[in-house]
């Protein structure tokens, strides 16, 4: 999920910085809250992707541990995190509430960026209220992780 909101907020500043470019030929004055937004979502994702291999390892070591059966296997499989808009826990396979919270809080702001920049004839400063409220919801995502990485550890010791 951090990875698609890194995306999204990379192409649609992207966007409207060429759109307001093109309009003025000039290159549009970039709000320090976008700054601070866009550095939110660059570090949750590089976060997100090292818990991820971190997770990976671990449940490897998981595996020669004690190698799944074939159901288990294939439960495993995983399912794709674009389709569900939810990243699924490789072991219970719950939904989590984080990754949706993030995209939540992410599209509504993404769709009020784009509307008050277009409203106000240039790049919109977002309320630093709302960036702390996707810092909140990426902060839960990132928690998240780290409580699947202890309990993953707790079950090599065991």
């Amino acid at each position: 999920m951090s990875l698609t909101q890194i995306a999204l907020w990379t192409v649609v500043v992207g966007l409207m910085v060429v759109a307001f470019a093109l309009l003025r030929l000039d290159v549009p004055q970039i709000p320090v809250s976008l700054i601070v937004l866009m550095g939110f979502a660059a570090g949750t994702s590089m976060w997100g992707h090292w818990q991820a291999k971190t997770i990976n390892k671990l449940n490897a070591q998981r595996l020669k541990a004690s190698p799944p059966s074939d159901d288990q296997t294939k439960e495993a499989a995983g399912i794709p995190r674009l389709r569900t808009l939810f990243e699924v826990s490789s072991e219970n396979r719950n939904p989590s509430i984080a990754s949706a919270q993030i995209f939540f809080w992410t599209l509504i702001t993404i769709v009020i960026f784009v509307y008050k920049s277009i409203l106000e004839g240039q790049l919109w400063n977002v309320p630093m209220r709302l960036i702390g409220l996707m810092g909140v919801s990426q902060a839960t995502f990132i928690a998240r992780g780290e409580v699947e990485k202890s309990q993953i550890k707790l079950d090599l010791k065991k």
